[in-house]
């Protein structure tokens, strides 16, 4: 059977609600379902218990230049464990203006994974069944790669594949290039009127900085069991694809940034979303974390979106 869900508008109960104009200030208090990430519902393998992600109205946000989280800045996780039981707010975000969502459940149903901006970053956090408990997983600060995919994998009942970003990034990821601006702007006005050093910025085309390059993230196994994690990557990552057993892993690894060269036409893969700017191998690792196969040595073109199991 096939269910579909239908967005109606609702009538008032007496039919002599008051028609108006919209107004700005309603947007505010528009809520909504959320989205991107992985999705805005996730059904446990059971099919039994349904957790969504859920929009609170805009007027609860403290901060409105995080639109690349895509609203889910205000989100909560909702969940029904069965069918007739109560829907209840897991994660209660208003209470401290924090926000949670791609909600992912683990294969036995015992754990529910999900991102938060509760501790001021993208973390994992997970709701664990048997103690009815929210637990930070991890408190690396996530690497958000690509919205169009889930932003973490589970590899087992207790492991996690999670990408994180550089240990010690230049700014938290979360800070989006509205917040960054004013702020660098307003260091450099300063620095420009005591005149003790130059504030001025070079930009250069056609040839490769002599910058270093740029941060790069990790990919970690979390296993939530022994609260341990291992670095399988030490480079940003995307599209994590596991094998049908479960048994394996294989992924996209960032191996550089591809450079445009003055006498050739753009190829036309670099329009798709992940592989823009980026160059990447593929890698394949075993459930335990062991590297089966890595083939930087061989090629540093794979488009990420192509990576298949049979």
């Amino acid at each position: 059977m096939l269910a579909g869900l239908l967005l109606m508008p609702v009538a008032g109960a007496t039919g002599t609600q008051q028609r108006r104009p919209l107004q700005v200030d309603d947007i505010f208090e528009m809520e909504g379902i959320g989205h991107a990430y992985g999705g805005p519902f996730a059904f446990s393998a059971d099919g039994k218990s349904l957790a969504f992600t859920r929009l609170r109205a805009r007027k609860t946000l403290l901060n409105h230049q995080r639109e690349f989280l895509l609203s889910n800045d205000r989100a909560d996780v909702w969940m029904q464990l069965a069918s007739g039981e109560p829907v209840t707010n897991l994660t209660q975000g208003e209470r401290n203006a924090s926000g949670w969502w791609a909600p992912q459940w683990s294969a036995d149903g015992q754990w529910l994974a999900m991102l938060s901006t509760r501790d001021g970053r993208v973390t994992l956090w997970g709701w664990r069944k048997a103690s009815k408990q929210l637990i930070q997983l991890s408190e690396r600060e996530v690497e958000l790669q690509d919205y169009d995919r889930p932003p973490f994998v589970w590899l087992s009942n207790s492991q996690i594949l999670l990408p994180v970003a550089s240990e010690q990034p230049t700014r938290a990821v979360i800070e989006s290039d509205l917040e960054a601006t004013p702020r660098l702007a307003g260091a450099a006005w300063r620095d420009a009127a005591i005149g003790e050093r130059p504030t001025v910025s070079a930009l250069y085309s056609g040839k490769l900085s002599s910058s270093p390059q740029r941060a790069q993230g990790q990919l970690l196994l979390i296993d939530i069991k022994r609260q341990q994690a291992k670095v399988l990557a030490n480079r940003s990552t995307a599209a994590w694809t596991t094998a049908p057993d479960g048994r394996a892993v294989a992924f996209a690894r960032n191996e550089g940034v591809y450079v445009p060269s003055p006498d050739e036409p753009l190829p036309l893969r670099r329009i798709t979303p992940t592989a823009a700017l980026a160059t990447w191998s593929v890698s394949i690792h075993s459930s335990d974390g062991a590297v089966l196969v890595e083939s930087a040595g061989v090629t540093q073109d794979v488009l990420p979106e192509s990576i298949r199991w049979s």
